[in-house]
C-alpha cells in the first residue's frame, strides 16, 4: 500500500488533494449537486452529487477519528481540540 515518509509529506499531499477537490467543486454548476447522478467506486448505484459528497465527508471524518484514537492510544499527547483542529 502507498505510504508517506513524513508528516510534512502527508500534509503536502493532503493540501494538493484539497486544492483539487475545491477546484472541481468550483467547476460545478449550481444545480449539479441536486441534479447530477454520480456513482462511486464503492457503490455503483448513482446518487445525487451533493449526497455523494456528504457521504464522502462523513466517511473521511470516521477515518480521522479512528486515526486520532489510534495515535492517542499509542501515547501521543492529543486532546479533543487536536481532533477538531481547534
Amino acid at each position: 500500500m502507498p505510504a508517506v515518509e513524513s508528516v510534512e509529506e502527508a500534509l503536502q499531499l493532503l493540501a494538493e488533494e484539497r486544492k483539487m477537490a475545491l477546484t472541481s467543486l468550483a467547476l460545478c454548476r449550481e444545480d449539479e449537486p441536486e441534479s447530477r447522478q454520480t456513482p462511486a467506486l464503492w457503490d455503483p448505484e448513482p446518487l445525487p452529487l451533493g449526497l455523494r459528497l456528504l457521504q464522502m465527508t462523513a466517511h473521511l471524518n470516521q477515518h480521522k477519528t479512528q486515526l486520532f484514537y489510534y495515535l492517542k492510544l499509542m501515547g501521543n499527547a492529543f486532546s479533543t481540540r487536536t481532533l477538531y483542529g481547534i
